[in-house]
């Protein structure tokens, strides 16, 4: 436990540092339109609209749930939902079987009822029609609409010359482009003077982190203070578009939209053993500049891609694991449904990635917002439909995902079909051992040497378990303690012999680790009981006998032997016992066939033992399995087909069959593509990626824009339909979007033109004549203060003890089985490698087990497509910080770093300062920190303590 003067200490030096932020809930709002469609209205439908909606043959209760007023006012005991209150909604109770019990089928999942409460408690936003639900053939959907609708239009370019402002004005609105010259427009219009440039050191940090996530050293630093030219800018801007980092940050930023995790969630958290392919394939795209017409091909349909070489294909169906990452409800018993709901979920995931657009809304209904008739959504579904994501089941009931075959070399392939061949004959070899084995040991029982005692003859004391479990035993089994009642249990075996004199006794037994070590025998010889100790977890003699030595017997008295459990540890065994008779000098008196298969017994014995041997250490030593990956395939003939409509949604309520095929909007293409015997989705991507798409340049060009200064020139990334916001600056997005599809989509162009703008430079400071005019800052007079990302600060903090790990990581999910159901409460997974320092990017993301470190920093849902993260600046964040027992340990491991040099008190917080926030510290810091120090300035427990709160403040957690 921390100590209270610690904290306070702590707590103290935030408030230093601190700086007042505002918080944002976004992406994935329970108050939007995008949660309903996609979380309340589907289970409504399948759950509740049978009795309570408006074609229900006998309204339940009076209440419809068909509709937003039917919530509302409720039926017979009321309103269904109290807004802002779930725990006040009887929807909510009925649900949780607290009151009535809905629906009566049986109680929902968990995560369905804690959808509804967090949309209950965010308002219950609900768009639909206040009298009655909209069915697909209530209106035909108005395709002028998409002519008007600025999204839906061709991308309009403007004469640049005439954005030039006048000479005399170029003090004031400095450009270095038409980014530049765009803004400054809009500025100049209302009068409205930009900010000028940040310090060189705000420059540099923010350019840092925006471009890989991590901060510059302070060599670094140097480098840029001692010319902050320019030319020096581009200088820095190219050596870090080139960067390996570069595309581990922003492969992050797209695994956000891809929802990546290393497993599935939802019902069954099976694991994703091969995404993290898909987490290579983007970062090593990014970092070559793939074009991202390109990449978008690959993710659609890699696999049906032409290829050169195998690094092609490889790249191809690994692109293609975009489409398989979603949450799947694998233990789903109705096949036909689970199907369409994996349809859903791609096609929402490619029309919000690529378009923009919530394309899920139209599944039970035309769009109500957009033209997107139902008949466009399963003319889409039918080339999904036609696409084989799941194949086979793991396990009864539970379904599985399609692995493809990826390249590999013929070392691979020779060392696998090897490894095959020599494990295939070794089982070969071992199946015919224990057949003869089995035939000799048959053989022997009937032609045994001397007298045997079965078990089923002996008399038995105490409990003893019956079991044929070991193969080799007398008669029809053989008996045990079962491990248990030690000191209670006995078994004598007793018989008359035929004759007096020397008998060798052998026990039958089952040889194994779990047998007792030391088992008590008592035989009652001619010379009287004699007390022997036998080691069951072995035998002497193949497959079952162990010698216990030879004795004198008398024919004239019974002859015993008596296996006791007292003293043992482990299981006991009692098959029966032997007597050999034996010739004065110790030998077998004659030759028998019994002794014969005893010898055989023995050699076969030995060879098996030998052949398991070789075969164990094959199997724990095989060679690297040959590469697949988690991709879809075109189906086979007749499965490619064209979907008929579901009318709402529902599996089996069928009507027209629509062509496979695309959106009719704008001048994109009409919908029956004459698609053929392909499912599609070569002919999908190359409609995505038409250099004169009116969206998909849009969309992209708009979220790196987000990336780089805090919100797009579209503030709604995810929705550039009619509920999202229009543009700031339409004519800038359209003529960024039309650059970066001439300059062959690539992103690093793009990206190095953002930041070279005067606007990127820009101060963040906020101007009192600028905020009444502008509070939003829509116009982008000044850079916006921004949060770094969970990721960004946990690398951060790694990044300042010298030991950040910068190796790529492969498998985040090696060595670990299949995970438990996410319901599962009494699990005991861990996969929160919070304290590897490794970068973020290589960590495990397990559904229904995310670090409670980067949820409190508000990285991505990886059960949703997040265009935006939510930007929360809250309490908990710098307490998490605070009190965590990793960010101690990286404090202290920076500590010792910074105390192992010989430096002034002044030199180490100079040195500190500049390290964890890429600054020289300001004058009421210097001062502050004098009196915080004072008489201890080389303990280790204080410069903890100060580099702790640093890293809780919220000068170390914002890019101004």
């Amino acid at each position: 436990m921390q100590s209270k003067n610690a904290i306070a200490d702590r707590l103290l030096i935030c408030v230093i540092f601190a700086v007042a932020c505002s918080s944002r809930a976004l992406s994935q709002d329970p108050a939007s339109a995008g949660f309903f469609e996609a979380k309340i209205r589907p289970v409504l439908i399948e759950y509740c609209y049978e009795c309570h909606s408006e074609n229900s043959e006998i309204l339940a209760g009076s209440l419809r749930v068909d509709t937003r007023d039917g919530l509302l006012i409720g039926g017979d005991g009321g309103p269904a939902i109290a807004k802002g209150d779930p725990h006040a909604s009887p929807l909510v109770t009925a649900m949780r079987y607290e009151s009535l019990e809905m629906p009566p089928t049986g109680r929902l999942p968990e995560r369905i009822i804690k959808d509804f409460e967090s949309w209950i408690a965010a308002g219950a936003f609900d768009p639909r029609d206040t009298s009655k639900l909209m069915v697909m053939d209530q209106q035909e959907v108005d395709h002028q609409m998409a002519q008007e609708h600025w999204a839906f239009l061709p991308r309009r370019i403007e004469n640049r010359q005439s954005l030039r402002l006048p000479v005399e004005d170029l003090d004031d609105y400095p450009s270095v482009g038409r980014i530049d010259d765009f803004l400054n427009q809009s500025l100049h219009a209302l009068g409205i003077r930009p900010n000028a440039a940040a310090d060189p050191q705000t420059q540099l940090r923010r350019l840092y982190f925006d471009l890989t996530g991590l901060p510059p050293t302070i060599e670094q630093q140097d480098a840029w203070l001692a010319d902050p030219s320019d030319r020096n800018w581009s200088r820095f801007v190219d050596e870090l578009l080139a960067s390996w980092s570069f595309g581990e940050h922003w492969a992050r930023h797209w695994m956000d939209i891809a929802r990546y995790a290393d497993s599935n969630g939802s019902d069954f958290n099976a694991t994703f053993h091969e995404a993290w392919r898909y987490r290579d394939f983007l970062i090593r795209a990014f970092n070559h500049d793939r074009p991202f017409d390109q990449m978008i091909r690959q993710q659609v349909a890699g696999d049906l891609l032409s290829h050169e070489t195998d690094q092609e294909r490889y790249d191809n169906v690994v692109a293609t694991t975009f489409l398989m990452l979603g949450t799947k409800m694998l233990s789903e018993r109705d096949k036909e449904k689970l199907t369409l709901d994996v349809v859903d979920e791609q096609i929402d995931t490619v029309g919000r990635a690529f378009l923009g657009l919530t394309l899920g809304c139209a599944r039970c209904h035309d769009h109500k917002f957009d033209p997107i008739p139902t008949e466009d959504y399963y003319a889409l579904a039918g080339i999904f439909r036609s696409t084989q994501t799941l194949n086979g089941e793991s396990q009864k009931y539970v379904s599985t995902w399609n692995r493809v075959d990826l390249p590999a070399s013929d070392s691979e392939r020779n060392a696998v079909a090897d490894h095959q061949e020599t494990v295939g004959r070794l089982r070969a070899e071992i199946k015919a051992l224990e057949e003869d084995r089995k035939r000799l040991t048959e053989k022997s029982r009937s032609s045994m040497l001397g007298v045997v005692v079965d078990d089923q003859d002996a008399k038995k004391t105490g409990v003893w378990k019956a079991s044929t479990f070991f193969s080799e035993f007398v008669g029809v089994g053989y008996v045990h303690d079962d491990a248990k009642g030690k000191g209670k249990a006995s078994i004598q075996f007793s018989v008359q012999l035929p004759t007096p004199g020397l008998y060798e006794v052998r026990l039958s037994h089952s040889p194994g680790k779990n047998r007792a070590a030391r088992v008590p025998l008592t035989i009652a010889t001619a010379e009287g009981e004699k007390q022997i100790f036998l080691d069951q977890r072995r035998t002497q003699i193949a497959p079952m006998w162990s010698s216990v030595g030879v004795f004198e017997f008398d024919a004239q008295q019974e002859t015993s032997v008596t296996i006791r459990n007292v003293g043992t540890s482990g299981y006991v065994i009692a098959d029966a016992v032997q007597f050999i008779p034996q010739d004065p000098k110790g030998l077998v008196s004659e030759t028998t066939e019994a002794s014969a298969n005893e010898e055989e017994l023995e050699r076969i014995h030995h060879e098996l033992t030998k052949q398991k041997k070789a075969l164990e250490q094959l199997e724990k030593n095989p060679p690297p399995p040959l590469p697949v990956a988690m991709a879809p395939s075109d189906h086979t003939a007749p499965l490619i087909a064209d979907s008929p409509i579901h009318i709402r949604g529902e599996v089996r309520n069928l009507g027209a069959t629509v062509p496979r095929g695309f959106l009719r909007l704008g001048n994109t293409g009409e919908i029956n593509a004459s698609i053929g015997e392909e499912s599609g989705r070569m002919q999908l991507a190359n409609w995505l990626t038409q250099p004169e798409h009116p969206l998909v340049s849009r969309v992209f060009v708009n979220r790196v824009w987000m990336h780089l200064f805090g919100e797009g020139l579209v503030r709604t990334v995810d929705n550039f339909g009619r509920q999202g916001e229009a543009p700031t600056h339409l004519s800038l997005l359209d003529d960024l979007a039309d650059g970066f599809v001439q300059n062959d989509w690539s992103l690093k162009g793009l990206i190095r033109e953002l930041v070279t703008s005067h606007a990127y430079r820009r101060s963040s400071a906020n101007q009192r004549h600028s905020m009444e005019q502008d509070p939003l800052n829509q116009l982008l007079w000044r850079n916006p203060r921004r949060r770094l990302s969970a990721e960004s600060i946990r690398d951060s903090m790694i990044f300042s003890t010298g030991n950040l790990d910068r190796v790529a990581r492969s498998n985040p999910m090696a060595g670990r089985g299949v995970l438990v159901s996410s319901n599962n409460a009494g699990s005991t997974a861990k996969f929160d490698e919070i304290a590897s320092p490794c970068r973020s990017i290589y960590l495990p993301v397990v559904r229904g087990y995310l670090s409670d470190f980067l949820v409190a920093l508000d990285m991505a849902d990886p059960d949703l497509l997040v265009g935006k993260r939510a930007t929360t600046n809250v309490p908990s964040q710098a307490l998490i910080l605070i009190n965590s027992r990793e960010v101690n340990q990286w404090a202290h491991q920076t500590s010792l770093q910074i105390l192992s040099d010989a430096m002034s008190f002044s030199s180490r917080l100079e040195y500190v300062t500049r390290l964890l926030l890429q600054r020289y510290p300001k004058d009421y810091e210097i001062s502050f920190a004098k009196q915080y120090f004072a008489n201890r300035e080389d303990r280790l427990d204080a410069w903890v303590q100060y580099i702790s709160a640093i890293y809780a403040s919220s000068a170390f957690r914002f890019l101004d």
